[in-house]
């Protein structure tokens, strides 16, 4: 089962604009842009007079693998879950826990391959340009499996409730989005004068309960930047790791309950 939604992953033309992208943008940088690496390994591209740290290059890129997630792995799954498909897929021997696990595994494996390409390509970006190798550029963009399990996790539940692509996009964005914003909520609230116990409650409650996109981007930028890290910080990033796992529990146990209980 695991093969059979991995090769419909591989096959799936939307989410295949990763690579392409990632190829194109390196042909486009061989010819009009350059790599630098700093003495404190820090890389950057410079495209003319436009110079692109390797925080900026990292986020600009999750944000757009983040939508291409999002518009491509509703398809599949939704595709899966139509009750004819469904219908004929578990009167095979193959349990609907053996698809869950599957849909997780088959997803994984289709972002690592991805993910390792991105990362072979911006090496030998660096390295035709006899920049070096960007250690933690390279550890930035391998880590991006990190933020597209919230993404699946997110789009998961809501294929299954749903059933409608357009609807589980449409309120994937706006969940994962949610995740971003829920991260700083509370302070934004205290700075705007806002002191509501019942409201923290909801945003401490919500930070655990979406998948955590925005902890993801938070443990990126950590990765990109380790020579920022104190001990203080460093104890923080075990708070977000620690954050970031619970709060892919209750739509993933969700998720689990509804596929073996709805009918398909």
């Amino acid at each position: 089962m695991t093969r059979f939604i991995t090769i419909q992953l591989l096959r799936n033309k939307i989410l295949m604009a990763w690579p392409a992208m990632t190829l194109l943008c390196v042909l486009l940088l061989l010819w009009y842009g350059d790599a630098i690496i700093s003495d404190q390994q820090e890389a950057a591209i410079q495209i003319g007079n436009l110079m692109l740290p390797q925080w900026q290059i990292v986020t600009s890129y999750i944000t757009l693998i983040g939508l291409i997630v999002l518009i491509s792995f509703p398809a599949f799954l939704i595709e899966n879950l139509r009750p004819e498909r469904a219908s004929l897929l578990f009167s095979k021997p193959i349990s609907r826990t053996q698809f869950f696990g599957s849909a997780f595994a088959g997803s994984m494996i289709v972002t690592v391959l991805y993910t390792i390409v991105t990362a072979g390509l911006v090496l030998i970006f660096f390295l035709v340009k006899g920049a070096g190798v960007p250690g933690t550029l390279l550890v930035g963009i391998l880590a991006l499996p990190l933020l597209v399990l919230p993404y699946f996790v997110t789009v998961l539940l809501l294929a299954i409730v749903t059933k409608n692509y357009l609807i589980t996009f449409f309120l994937g964005y706006v969940i994962t989005a949610l995740s971003t914003f829920l991260l700083v909520a509370e302070e934004l609230f205290i700075a705007s004068g806002i002191e509501s116990q019942l409201l923290f409650i909801a945003i401490t409650t919500g930070n655990y309960v979406v998948p955590g996109v925005g902890p993801a981007y938070e443990l990126l930028s950590i990765i990109v930047n380790p020579e920022s890290i104190t001990v203080d910080e460093g104890l923080n990033f075990t708070s977000i790791s620690l954050h970031y796992l619970a709060s892919m529990v209750p739509f993933t146990g969700l998720s689990y309950y509804l596929i073996n209980k709805q009918e398909f």
